[in-house]
Parts: C-alpha cells; sequence; structure tokens
C-alpha cells in the first residue's frame, strides 16, 4: 500500500500533481476513469448516444473498405480446388489433370514425338510460305533478314554468362586474338558470329546454347534437322566466305580441360 504522501509517478498524478519531464502524462487514463466513475447515468447515456451518432456507418481504414473480392478469390479462400479428370495420351498411358486444362500428352517426349511424326511444328498448323512461289519466297526471306539485322543492331546486346566464360577462356590461351562481335558488328548472311580471329586467320568460334539451338528451334521454329546438320549448315555458310568455323556447345563449358585442348586443336590447324 502507497503512504498519503507517496513520492511515486502514479500518486503524484492522483494528486494532481505535476509528474515530471520524462512521462508528463502518466496517469491520465486514471483520471479518466475516475471522471468516468464519479458520472451519473444520465451523463453517461447522453456521452454514449453522442459517440454512437459520430461512429454511425462507418468502417474502419483498413481491410477491405470500398473493395470487394473476385469469385475466384472467394473460392480459393473457401478452400475451393478445380476437379480433376482422367485423360488418355497417345502413347495409351493415362494421367491426372485439371479440368479447364489444354494438356493432351503425360510428358514433353509424347508432345516432341507426335510433333517429328507429322512432320510440322504443330498440328493444323499453315506455313507462312504456302503458295508461294520460289522467287517471291527468297524476296521476303531477304527482307526479313534486313529487319532482323537492323533489330539487333539497335539492340545493344552484351555477352551473357557462358559467353563471358568463353571468352575468359579464349583470352587466357590466345590473349587477345578472339574477339567477341555477337552484338551485330559483324554479320554475314544475316547472322552475327559469336567470336571472329582478328589476328590475320579466318577463323570463328561459335557458342551454342543447349535451349536455343536445341529444344527451342524444334519447338517453336518447326526446324527438325539434328544438331549435327545444324552444325553443317551453319559452318557451309561462314565457309563461302572461307572463314573456318568451331562450334561449341554450353553444355562443353562444365569440362573445360577438354575445350581447352579443343581450341588448341582448333586455332593450330
Amino acid at each position: 500500500m502507497h503512504k498519503n504522501n507517496c513520492q511515486c509517478a502514479s500518486c503524484k498524478a492522483k494528486r494532481g500533481e505535476y509528474v515530471g519531464k520524462n512521462n508528463p502524462n502518466f496517469g491520465n487514463s486514471e483520471k479518466q476513469r475516475l471522471i468516468w466513475a464519479n458520472r451519473t447515468e444520465e451523463e453517461r447515456a447522453i456521452i454514449n448516444e453522442k459517440i454512437s451518432k459520430k461512429t454511425k456507418g462507418r468502417l474502419p481504414s483498413f481491410g477491405m473498405k470500398g473493395k470487394h473480392h473476385s469469385e475466384k478469390t472467394k473460392q480459393k479462400l473457401r478452400g475451393y480446388k478445380v476437379p480433376r479428370e482422367t485423360r488418355i495420351c497417345t502413347c495409351g498411358k493415362s494421367f491426372i489433370c485439371k479440368i479447364n486444362s489444354t494438356r493432351k500428352y503425360c510428358s514433353f517426349e509424347c508432345s516432341s514425338n507426335y510433333i517429328v511424326q507429322k512432320g510440322r511444328f504443330l498440328p493444323n498448323l499453315v506455313p507462312w510460305n504456302k503458295g508461294l512461289t520460289k522467287e517471291t519466297d527468297i524476296r521476303i526471306k531477304h527482307i526479313a533478314d534486313k529487319v532482323s539485322i537492323s533489330r539487333g543492331k539497335q539492340a545493344t546486346r552484351k555477352m551473357n554468362k557462358s559467353e563471358c566464360l568463353l571468352n575468359r577462356i579464349l583470352i587466357r590461351l590466345f590473349e587477345r586474338n578472339y574477339k567477341y562481335v555477337g552484338n551485330f558488328k559483324v554479320i554475314i548472311e544475316s547472322k552475327s558470329p559469336d567470336f571472329i580471329n582478328i589476328n590475320g586467320q579466318k577463323k570463328i568460334i561459335e557458342l551454342f546454347g543447349d535451349y536455343w539451338h536445341g529444344e527451342n528451334r524444334r519447338k517453336e521454329f518447326g526446324d527438325l534437322t539434328s544438331n549435327e546438320e545444324h552444325e553443317q549448315k551453319r559452318k557451309d555458310l561462314f565457309a563461302k566466305y572461307g572463314y573456318k568455323t568451331l562450334i561449341i556447345w554450353q553444355h562443353e563449358l562444365k569440362n573445360i580441360k577438354k575445350l581447352e585442348d579443343k581450341l588448341i586443336k582448333f586455332n593450330s590447324i
């Protein structure tokens, strides 16, 4: 129990004395409680009515004020799940998927096998050059090459991670004999090689990404040729202008010793 002349902050606040600079408002809640306790029931009713009139029809400032959930979000909040169904693939296997999905195959291998069997990119796809003569087809290809070159020059392309790694290896082995020109500084029939020899030898080193020159080439562009045929096309294209070409795939960068031997052998030819 506190004494009558207690000097603590709470007792000072009750007596109405100055509490101190650190907490001058200490004890205000106690004062308000005493004031409310001393009021009559009529006074309390009048105050409650005033508060209810002021706060009538109001919503808190946080939450979903003025907003509404969509049906999808309502279903998610309720724990709704899209029903599943079993479908049969072309290979004969069954797989489970959502009702609203457009999936037709159980795996990527089945879809790629279906594309190879049909001999085109996708079923029901009409090629863009169907019904054109050879002259118009060649003319349109030349226009497309010019457009791709102009777009490539406008874009400030930089080396990616795999190209940076190969560039470091070339600098370590051959100093500055090979320069990166994959940003359309050198163009040969609308193709921009990655690295070119600048020390008097007509040699080119191309770096092929496993995705862009592998799966994506077959999937998006409908080029169903093998990787070896794809490499030979690029070599033949540069060979018209007297260049020897070495093609390196992205997965070869994992074995650096083997790659270095391959580069030294190509440079010594």
